[in-house]
């Protein structure tokens, strides 16, 4: 601590460069003319705590202003003010975040059951086929069950085969979800995702939509006055923030994945504009720093899916765990164990180097009784805003083996995928790849060679061209022309040509998709070529179901088709029929009022029953969905308690939403003094009961709610009241009853 020379005490007001702070503080001005200031003083104006040049005053410590690199100030003793000047390094740093999305927990989970079908009929020249898809359902607080069957007609009989069986529990705030039962495997950067029959548990990032796993890019700044700050990502502004005066970083700033520029432009509040312009580079194939992603399964093999229900194989278990090394750097461990002696394990690390791309490595090796083999895979991805570029090796020993590779099979000796892509201009693209396969158990190797190009002709559609080349073997060359156009009211048209092996087909299609909601739409295909087809098909959906007829005729035989999808829902004591629900649902329930439009994201999607609810169909799981109802629709006599909500289910689980409408029980009337004259324009008419207050207009007419068979009202104008009784007539249909004139009853001055 310095000595203590002689201080003057003042109590000053504090200008910051230039800018009244209305701040009023005592400083010190020791005899050399230095300028001392408490810590909480400094802290109170954004500048930071000089290391040096401290002294007690009164038992406080105070610091010069001189001990901070760049700092000048003035004391103007006729204003008593005090006008510092200080350079943004000097003010204390400021640390924002980029991202606005904030965890939103999921609604409260309504339980029920559902029953959903896609059924299909066929009938042709040689016979009539039935098939379908039924899946039941049981959702609520305990997560998800859903068993699936699939139903076949063959030879006359029908077979029935089971797809799925899985129980399903999300827990969103950590971001985990437990599945028992039929599901699929991770399969990390060399594994095979597998079907399997067991129990899963990991992290699943979808149950937070607002989280983002990789990394953002960050800037940093320095302003020596507040300022706003707008930030550009390939010259579209995504990011608008106020930032107090001093040096500030803005970290997870929402950049698209590739390669690109941030515009960076600090405005003051004296107008005056800085601009930072910086590339970046964001790849979603990486975990940020610090973030961990884990899978366990343990479970029987999956066999014959689709066609067997109960066809299960070997015991295994597999673990997978991800975690991010740094912002640049990705690792993954993943262990594989079968139950007839085989193990599998590896490793594999991304890593971004920004003036290139992502470079990725993996190494795993296996042993199955006595045979040991190996897996080398490497690979590389650049995606940039006119320019991108990938490739993928992969090599495996003839003895390494994994889940889901048969204990008889061989893995594929080679594997090489190479792809580009560039912008034509503002609308076109091209793109050009190459896959090179060696099996071990096929005869021919796989290698092919594809380029197509794209070319967006703006209000009159768009154009593709692709090649595919076999670089093996006697196939030919595949040509394929495209286009397609919208012409407006949901409708489209799209046509092409393909050559090739000998074939040449051409095909003209014209379509009109069905809406989200009730509403119709239709296709009409004519095929040419090697093969003659014409086919029509009609689509109705309807709140209950959506329904398909479709005429097909084909080298002279014909075939008729009708299908019918749909779902029995029973949510809140009572059955519903609906359309096919999707991950995720609503109940909009509007008591005793039918035939009310509800929305989905501004799209009408289905219409209230006779029981006044509607099922609000394809929602997202664990986002905001956004549902409403048209008001206007409803009774002038209804008043719901909402109209609108943002609603956030659980996956494959449902949302009861209550517009809690009530009839007002209102009525107009025309209100009379004893003398028979109409009370005044201005007259309050209260409900004594509960104090409602209604104005009276010209001649004495008067509206007035929340009437009950018999209600007291008082009514008030200048200094006088007086009384009186609506009789609500019981049992009417009319939304705004006109009770006619009633007589109020004065009372004493007040």
């Amino acid at each position: 601590m310095d000595p203590v020379p002689r201080m003057e005490e003042l109590f000053l007001e504090i200008e910051l460069n230039g800018r009244p702070t209305n701040e009023t503080v005592l400083v010190l001005r020791d005899p050399a003319g230095g300028v001392l200031l408490e810590a909480a003083d400094f802290e109170a104006l954004g500048l930071r705590r000089p290391d040096v040049g401290s002294v007690m005053h009164g038992g406080t410590a105070f610091h010069a202003l001189g001990g901070l690199e760049g700092v000048t100030c003035d004391i103007d003793m006729r204003a008593l003010a005090l006008s510092i000047n200080a350079p943004a390094a000097v003010m204390q740093g400021h640390r924002l975040s980029g991202q606005q999305g904030t965890y939103v927990p999921p609604d409260e989970p309504a339980g029920g059951v559902s029953l959903s079908h896609d059924l299909l009929v066929q009938v042709d020249d040689a016979e009539t086929r039935a098939s379908g898809v039924v899946e039941a359902a049981a959702f609520g607080r305990f997560g998800s069950l859903r068993s699936t069957q699939v139903f076949r007609e063959l030879g006359g009989d029908l077979e029935a085969v089971r797809l799925e069986t899985t129980w399903r529990k999300d827990f969103p705030a950590s971001m985990r979800t437990l599945r028992a039962g039929d599901t699929v495997g991770a399969a990390g950067a060399w594994g095979r995702p597998i079907r399997f029959g067991g129990i899963q548990w990991g992290t699943n990032f979808a149950t937070r939509p607002d989280f983002v796993t990789f990394p953002l890019p960050s800037l940093a700044g320095e302003t020596a006055l507040p300022s706003t700050v707008d930030i550009y990502i390939n010259n579209s502004r995504r990011l608008s923030r106020e930032i107090p005066a001093g040096p500030f970083t803005i970290d997870d700033i929402p950049a698209v994945t590739g390669s690109g520029d941030i515009e960076l432009v600090v405005r003051d509040i004296l107008g005056r504009e800085t601009t930072i312009v910086q590339p970046y580079y964001a790849s979603s194939s990486l975990l940020r720093d610090g973030l961990y992603e884990y899978s366990y399964e343990l479970g029987v093999e999956r066999e014959k899916f689709g066609r067997e229900s109960t066809e299960y194989g070997r015991v295994f278990g597999a673990t997978t765990h991800r975690l991010g090394l740094s912002d640049f750097v990705t690792g993954e461990l993943r262990v594989e164990a079968v139950e007839d002696d085989q193990q599998t394990a590896g490793l594999a690390l991304s890593a971004l180097w920004p003036a290139t791309g992502v470079w990725s490595l993996a190494l795993a090796g296996s042993r199955r009784g006595d045979e040991s083999g190996g897996l080398l895979s490497a690979g590389f991805e650049r995606q940039g805003r006119h320019f991108g570029l990938g490739t993928r090796l992969e090599y495996t020993d003839a003895a390494f083996s994994q889940i889901g590779l048969a204990p008889d099979a061989s893995a594929p000796g080679r594997t090489a995928l190479v792809f580009a892509s560039s912008r034509l201009g503002t609308s076109g693209s091209v793109a050009v790849s190459y896959v090179d396969r060696s099996n071990r158990d096929e005869d021919d190797d796989a290698r092919i060679a594809q380029s197509t190009v794209s070319w967006g002709l703006g209000q009159h559609g768009s154009l593709r061209a692709s090649v595919l080349y076999p670089l093996n073997g006697d196939n030919d060359t595949t040509f394929a022309l495209s286009y397609s156009r919208p012409l407006g009211g949901r409708r489209s048209l799209h046509s092409q040509a393909t050559t090739g092996d000998g074939r040449t087909i051409g095909e003209l299609a014209v379509q009109r998709n069905a809406p989200p909601g009730p509403g119709t739409g239709y296709s009409l295909t004519a095929t040419a070529g090697e093969r003659e087809r014409l086919n029509g098909r009609f689509v109705q959906n309807a709140g209950h179901g959506a329904y398909t007829v479709e005429a097909e005729s084909m080298d002279g035989e014909a075939a008729l088709r009708a299908g019918m999808a749909g779902s029995l829902v029973w949510v809140g004591g009572r059955p519903m029929m609906a359309r096919d629900l999707g991950d995720a649902f609503a109940v909009v329930e509007i008591p005793g009022q039918a035939g009310i439009d509800v929305y989905r994201s501004h799209q009408v999607i289905g219409r209230t029953g006779s029981d006044g609810r509607a099922i609000v169909h394809g929602l997202l799981p664990y986002d905001r969905n956004s549902i409403r109802i048209d008001a206007t629709q409803l009774p002038l006599d209804v008043r719901p308690g909402a109209t609108e909500w943002r609603i956030v289910p659980s996956h494959g689980g449902a949302v009861r939403v209550h517009a809690g409408a009530e009839r007002s029980h209102g009525a107009v009337f025309r209100i009379l003094a004893e003398h028979g004259e109409p009370l005044p324009p201005g007259t309050v008419i209260t409900v004594i009961a509960t104090g409602q207050p209604f104005p009276v207009g010209y001649d004495g007419l008067a509206y007035v709610t929340g009437l009950e068979d018999t209600t007291p009202l008082r009514a008030r104008w200048d200094d006088r009241t007086c009384t009186f009784e609506l009789a609500y007539p019981t049992g009417t249909d009319e939304p705004l009853p006109d009770l006619g004139d009633v007589v109020c009853r004065r009372e004493e001055s007040q």
